[in-house]
């Protein structure tokens, strides 16, 4: 599996219930200089998104045009939209392998409007 791969199931599996409601997994999964904005023009950093996350661990999303870019040896960057019932919004994360895991450094999710 090459690591665009890798790092697309990485970006998958922090959109699942599961993984977003425990703790340790998304403190594996997120880089500890994390920073997101959000779709909602929130800016987060790890304690918070984890926070949030562990508050409200989301509700049924559908991901399309996924989208990876190898930029160096040890950076990817994955666009996707997501779909779910309240917004569509595309998103943007950069995955660093730190320690020899990759994990998620910045993420931003800009919601799509419709005319």
């Amino acid at each position: 599996m090459s690591d665009e791969e890798v790092v697309i199931g990485l970006e998958m599996d922090l959109l699942r219930a599961d993984v977003r409601s425990d703790p340790a997994k998304l403190d594996r999964l997120i880089h500890r200089d994390f920073m997101e904005i959000g779709a909602s023009g929130t800016r987060w950093n790890k304690e918070s998104i984890i926070e949030a996350l562990l508050m409200s661990p989301g509700t049924n999303t559908v991901v399309t045009e996924v989208d990876a870019r190898t930029i160096r040896a040890d950076l990817i960057l994955i666009i996707y939209r997501t779909t779910s019932p309240e917004r569509e919004v595309h998103r943007s994360s950069w995955w660093v392998r730190s320690s020899g895991d990759w994990k998620v450094l910045f993420h931003q999710g800009t919601q799509i409007t419709t005319a």
